[in-house]
């Protein structure tokens, strides 16, 4: 089981959405796989409001170490260029947060399974 867990939410001006979505579709998400992480997800957070959206990009890693390995080797470039792209703009702001993951719940066609660590 795959147990660590980082996520970045982007707080970003409506007008700047559709080019933070683009760069992490055509590039950051990738980077990130090749960088480590097992799993990458995007999540147009609910509710926006007229002026700005919260997008989500979740990542899982194998274990802590794996994490780890990243944030030392490949994080500082990967979220330089974020920022140069995104960081100056006003009205956007990261956050990021990271954790073990204790518990995996999968539906199946016969009922859920749950994995615990």
């Amino acid at each position: 089981m795959h147990d660590f867990f980082y996520a970045v939410t982007a707080t970003l001006p409506q007008e700047k959405v559709c080019d933070y979505i683009t760069w992490l579709e055509q590039k950051h998400l990738r980077e990130m796989l090749l960088s480590g992480a097992l799993e990458a997800r995007m999540i147009i957070c609910s509710p926006s409001t007229e002026r700005s959206q919260d997008i989500e990009t979740q990542y899982i890693f194998a274990n802590e170490l794996a994490y780890r390995a990243y944030e030392k080797n490949h994080a500082p470039r990967l979220r330089e260029e974020g920022l140069r792209m995104f960081g100056s703009l006003p009205g956007v702001s990261f956050a990021r947060r990271m954790g073990k993951i204790r518990l995996t719940e999968h539906s199946t066609l016969s009922g859920t399974s749950a994995q615990v660590e």
